[in-house]
């Protein structure tokens, strides 16, 4: 059997050929289709209609007249199948007027071209007229190729008019896609001016989605504030409801008495400064302005970089202990390990480490509200296994070991905001694998491996303000490139590490014996005083720590007959206890943590990633 255009049908030949059938047999039946002579039919209507030609009914639109082919149209579209063939005056009708509810007349040839041909060129300038005409005229393949095409091009300046449209036209799926889009990116939205001009009960449903992303409580109640101010005599009666919907419990103390305490829209609402009244007694009784656990939030905690089995890695993720979830998020461009992580703002810095390429000075910035990496200046010198912690708006960046093999004993400091690297008061003693951690105003520089490949149980402590280091008591055990934490009001919690033995097996020849440590021990920063606490359930070193409330959770490293760990263990300071808690996606070591609180609605267009057991 050949098709219109000259080709076998497949399935006859893959049944049969010419040479295996036998003389009495033959074909019955078969059907045999020609999309292109159908395709070809479809496009000569359409000139037929261009040119005027065998047409036998004109549509007048506004005035002006487009002849057609009554059965063409009936074929194609319900609205015109029941015009001309229904008993309706139109039927016999050589002219029909028209109404629609949108300014089609210079968008009539498109919509009837497809309608011809099954085929229209959509444009920014057409697309929403033809889908007003192709909803009307109940066309849902062009009101469906319509909308596919607007989900493709949401953006900031026309995602809030997008939305009210899809409404409007019953257009679900770009309607879903727009609200999530403005869920999403309410923070950026409420800047624009299309903001300014939503329709109350749009804007209504957006602030009143559980899956608001926002970086702080505050920009809702500034974009609510900004939109009623805007047509403050029209708009003020939205305001309480607006309002209700702003979490109070996730707002600061001092953002909350200093700012939304004195705005009159609040005060003089009765419903209004009920809620912020009620607010203050419940919530904010202490003078500590800081924020409560926000609701719309989870801790979550940023996993990055380290060695795995297959070698250094650029990846990162978000791991939430809460949901036991990980997610995927974008990776640096730099693979590199035993680097250093710190956290300002909304920003998370990458110092330095072990790249494909040797010791690296690169820094690198992820921005966690953006979901992008960037580059920062970079470390003076190239270096691995320093230690890096972050106080207020600024980096410091302690020993560390270079590509000649000397450790360091240098403290450095980084500002942000100036790009520059300033040079303070050393270490008394030269260390890399320490921990840098943060209590107050003073930074504490915990163990490690001398520059005689000692393993300390030293620690010292920086003051900030004076530019000066103390010795303070050392921990009860040596140990290198351990992880520590701040937890609770002023302790430090150190957890594992290695100590290495050199023994003497000959006379020339040194063995260096390694222990890797499940012991964990507390300092309290008031008393001055080291105790022990629970071990871990395994040893472990080269780890990553961080720290969420009385939560203290250690992920990866190496161990004993275990180079690559995958596990994840929390300790809970109230109970002294370690449990095994996930598995990560990869097993890795020397890998960097810190802890993130991002908004739960963000993690929608995250891709979710499963852990190994």
């Amino acid at each position: 059997m050949v098709d219109f255009d000259g080709s076998i049908d497949s399935e006859v030949r893959s049944s049969h050929s010419m040479e295996s059938l036998e003389q009495d047999e033959y074909l019955e039946s078969v059907v045999s289709t020609s999309e292109r002579l159908g395709t070809k039919m479809l496009h000569q209507l359409n000139e037929f209609r261009q040119d005027e030609t065998l047409c036998d009914a004109k549509l007048r639109l506004e005035g002006k007249e487009f002849d057609v082919h009554k059965v063409v149209l009936s074929s194609s579209c319900p609205y015109f199948r029941t015009l001309f063939t229904a008993n309706m005056k139109e039927r016999k009708q050589s002219v029909i007027d028209l109404k629609c509810p949108v300014d089609l007349v210079h968008r009539m040839d498109d919509f009837l071209t497809f309608l011809y041909t099954t085929k229209v060129q959509l444009t920014q300038e057409n697309v929403e007229a033809l889908i007003v005409a192709a909803d009307y005229f109940n066309v849902t393949e062009l009101k469906e190729l319509g909308c596919r095409f607007l989900q493709q091009n949401v953006n900031l300046s026309n995602g809030i008019a997008l939305h009210g449209f899809a409404g409007r036209y019953h257009c679900e799926p770009l309607r879903e896609l727009t609200r999530d889009f403005l869920v999403e990116n309410f923070t950026a939205i409420s800047q624009t001016e299309d903001y300014l001009l939503t329709d109350p009960e749009q804007l209504l449903e957006i602030v009143s989605s559980d899956e608001l992303v926002l970086f702080a409580e505050e920009e809702l109640y500034e974009g609510i504030l900004r939109w009623v101010k805007h047509d403050l005599t029209n708009r003020v009666g939205f305001f309480p409801k607006l309002f209700g919907k702003v979490r109070l419990q996730d707002v600061s103390r001092t953002y909350l008495a200093e700012t939304i305490a004195n705005e009159k829209l609040v005060t003089d609402d009765p419903i209004c400064s009920d809620l912020l009244m009620r607010m203050i007694l419940e919530c904010y009784v202490t003078e500590d302005a800081t924020k409560v656990i926000p609701s719309r939030f989870y801790d979550c905690v940023f996993v990055n970089g380290g060695r795995e089995p297959s070698g250094a890695t650029a990846s990162s993720y978000l791991f939430v202990p809460s949901q036991n979830a990980w997610f995927k998020i974008p990776s640096m461009s730099t693979v590199r390990y035993s680097h250093g992580v710190a956290t300002i703002g909304d920003d998370v810095f990458v110092l330095g480490g072990y790249s494909k390429n040797g010791f690296t000075a690169e820094v690198e910035k992820f921005d966690v509200k953006a979901r992008k990496w960037s580059t920062s200046q970079p470390l003076p010198t190239p270096m691995k296994g320093m230690a890096v912690a972050a106080v207020g708006n600024s980096l410091y960046v302690a020993g560390g070991i270079v590509e000649n093999g000397i450790r360091l004993g240098i403290l450095k400091r980084y500002d942000p905001a100036t790009q520059r690297w300033e040079v303070k008061t050393p270490l008394h003693v030269s260390r890399s694998g320490a921990s840098l951690v943060t209590v107050g105003d003073f930074l504490y520089a915990i163990g490690g491996k001398a520059s005689d490949n000692q393993m300390l149980s030293s620690m010292e402590r920086y003051s900030i303000t004076a530019d000066t280091w103390e010795r303070m008591s050392e921990m009860s055990h040596k140990r290198a490139y351990a992880v520590a934490a701040s937890v609770g009001s002023g302790n430090i919690l150190v957890v594992g590490g290695i100590n290495e033995v050199g023994e003497v097996d000959t006379i020339d020849h040194v063995v260096v014996i390694r222990t890797y440590l499940r012991s964990c021990e507390m300092y309290n920063s008031t008393a001055g005083v080291w105790f022990p606490v629970a071990d871990l359930s395994v040893p472990r070193a080269f780890a990553g720590i961080t720290v969420h409330g009385e939560k203290v959770y250690v992920f990866g490293g190496e161990g004993t007959g275990t180079r690559y760990h995958n596990s994840v263990e929390c300790y809970d300071c109230t109970t002294n206890k370690w449990d095994v808690i996930s598995h990560m996606p990869e097993p890795k070591k020397f890998l960097q943590c810190c802890k993130l609180m991002l908004p739960q609605g963000l993690f929608r267009s995250l891709p979710s990633v499963s852990a190994t057991s």
